[in-house]
C-alpha cells in the first residue's frame, strides 16, 4: 500500500469502498420493487459513483499515487460511467412505459416488480 500512495495520502482502496454505499438502496429495490428505494440507489449512485468519483477520489488518486495505481483503476472509474449510462436508460424506458400508457388507457400503469413472485405468492405444500 505504502508502495502505491503516501502515508499522508492513505489507502486508495478504502476511498474506492465508498462507492458502495449505494448498494443497500440497490438490494431494497430489487426486494420490494419501490420506487422510493429505486429512486433512493440512482441518487447515490450518482453521488458517490460519478460525482464523488470525478471530483474527490480520482484526483485525490492521480495526483498523489503511482500511476501503477491508475493502470488498474482507469477501467473501474470507467465501469462506474457507464453503469451509471445504464441505469439512467432503464429510468427513462420506465418513465416512457409509463407515459404511453397513461396516454393510451388513460391511467397509470404498473411498473414491472423485479421479482415475478412476492414472499407471500410462494406455497411451501
Amino acid at each position: 500500500e505504502n508502495d502505491l500512495c503516501p502515508a499522508h495520502v492513505g489507502c486508495a482502496f478504502i476511498y474506492v469502498q465508498w462507492n458502495e454505499v449505494s448498494t443497500p438502496f440497490y438490494n431494497l429495490f430489487r426486494l420490494t420493487g419501490s420506487q422510493v428505494w429505486g429512486a433512493c440507489f440512482a441518487l447515490s449512485f450518482f453521488l458517490a459513483r460519478v460525482v464523488a468519483n470525478t471530483f474527490i477520489i480520482i484526483p485525490l488518486l492521480y495526483g498523489n499515487c503511482s500511476s501503477l495505481l491508475g493502470v488498474f483503476c482507469v477501467p473501474y472509474f470507467l465501469l462506474q460511467y457507464l453503469w451509471f449510462y445504464m441505469i439512467v436508460l432503464k429510468i427513462r424506458r420506465s418513465l416512457s412505459k409509463q407515459t404511453k400508457a397513461e396516454v393510451e388507457k388513460g391511467e397509470k400503469a404498473e411498473l414491472k416488480k423485479p421479482f415475478t413472485k412476492s414472499f407471500g405468492d410462494i406455497k411451501t405444500d
